[in-house]
């Protein structure tokens, strides 16, 4: 039997706030520790790590059987969002800015 698609994760799609991008605010928004993230080579947006509230300490949603539709639906595209958050991890630990992914 295969496994869910998210039981191996410790919620980690759950810790990062993505915002839309805008280049005048680019500045304050990386003063506040925002990574600036290009996906696909065209799309870019603000990453902010920042757990949700509903987020137990052991990773996982407090309040899963009555979670948002944006968490119901997720993951929605065959694990690449998964990949990026991964990535943002990474460069978030070597304080990194801007990441472009894929």
């Amino acid at each position: 039997m295969d496994k869910p698609p998210c039981s191996d994760c410790d919620g980690r799609c759950c810790r990062w706030i993505l915002l839309p991008y805008n280049e005048g605010q680019e500045e304050i928004m990386r003063l506040r520790g925002c990574l600036v993230v290009q996906y696909s080579g065209e799309k870019r947006f603000f990453a902010f790590k920042r757990a949700c509230s509903e987020l137990s300490p052991m990773g996982r949603c407090k309040i899963y059987a009555h979670r948002p539709k944006f968490c119901r639906e997720f993951p929605f595209d065959d694990g690449q969002f998964c990949k990026l958050l991964k990535e943002l991890e990474k460069a978030a630990e070597k304080n990194q800015y801007f990441i472009s992914f894929p």
